[in-house]
This record gives structure tokens, sequence and C-alpha cells, in this order.
């Protein structure tokens, strides 16, 4: 009768545990919270918060159901026009990625405003911080001219469709 009761017992606390459980899976998804939640560490916390996947998948922040900004998965052997191989692995988008043409964050930081350009697109771009808006992309960076050996580098891309001499003066010093 013990073993009986106690088979009972650690039945229910079972399920009252699958009860209690946080239903991730569930449509529409998402919880309603109000003004007195919020996410993070608290002042008393002795580990640092951690956001992270374990399968190899993105890190996406939306707001209003539209992504703004992606932390890339590990994203090895991937094609930026005629460069093959590169590696865009924990690369930071902001922005909307939505051209086919720039559908990834090319260097470690990249800021992009609906841009469709990549032609201008280097290797050397990942250490650095690419601009894409429209059909005008810019970086800039450290450029490693082999070992120790880095160039602060400003490089700036427009379409090759002829659109006049409208860029007659692509980089401006406003002081």
């Amino acid at each position: 009768m013990k073993t009986k009761q106690l088979l009972l017992a650690l039945a229910g606390s079972l399920a009252m545990q699958m009860a209690q459980a946080q239903p991730w899976n569930k449509l529409p998804g998402g919880d309603v919270i109000n003004t007195t939640e919020w996410f993070g560490a608290d002042f008393n916390s002795t580990i640092p918060l951690s956001i992270e996947t374990r399968a190899n998948q993105p890190i996406n922040f939306s707001t209003n159901n539209i992504q703004r900004m992606r932390l890339t998965e590990s994203l090895p052997g991937q094609v930026i026009g005629s460069y093959i191989n590169e590696n865009l692995s924990g690369n930071l988008g902001i922005g909307a990625f939505t051209s086919p043409n720039v559908s990834q964050p090319f260097s470690l930081l990249h800021l992009d405003n609906g841009g469709s350009q990549f032609s201008g697109y280097r290797p050397w771009f990942r250490p650095g911080m690419t601009v894409t808006n429209g059909s005008d992309l810019g970086w800039i960076g450290l450029k490693n001219e082999g070992g120790d050996l880095n160039h602060l580098t400003l490089a700036w891309a427009d379409n090759t469709a002829g659109d006049g001499d409208k860029h007659t003066h692509p980089i401006q010093c406003v002081a």
C-alpha cells in the first residue's frame, strides 16, 4: 500500500511539474506581460546574462513583427558576388537585409537600409562596418596588409548602371 501511495505521489508531482512548464510552442506564441516585468539580470546576479542558441541558428531581434537586427549563426563558405568561401559567422546586422544581393551582414557590423549593392565588397571587409543603402555601399575598418600591419581604410561603391555624373564627390569631409 505504501508503495502504491508513493508511486501516486510521484506521478502527481510529475504531473504538476508538466502543468507548470512554459508553453513555448503555443499559438499565437508569447505571453502577455505588464509594465513591472523585464528581461535581464538583477543587480545581485553573480553570473552574466547569457542570450544564446545551442543549435546553429541566428539570434533575431524584432519589433512590431519586423526583424530589425540579426546576429548570424556559423556561416562559413558563403558567396558574395564573385568572392567564394567567405566567413559571415557572428556578424551583426542592423536593418532589413531583404535584397537577394544583401541578405546577410557582410562584416562584423553591417547597417542596411534597403541596400542592393554588393559589387564593392572585398574579402578584407570582415573587421569593419559596412553600410548599404539603395545602390550604394560604404565600408570603414582595418584592412590587414599582412602580419600586424593594418591600415584604416574607407571604401565606397555605387551601382554600375549609368546614372550620369551624380557622384562627382562621393566622399565628403564636413567640418
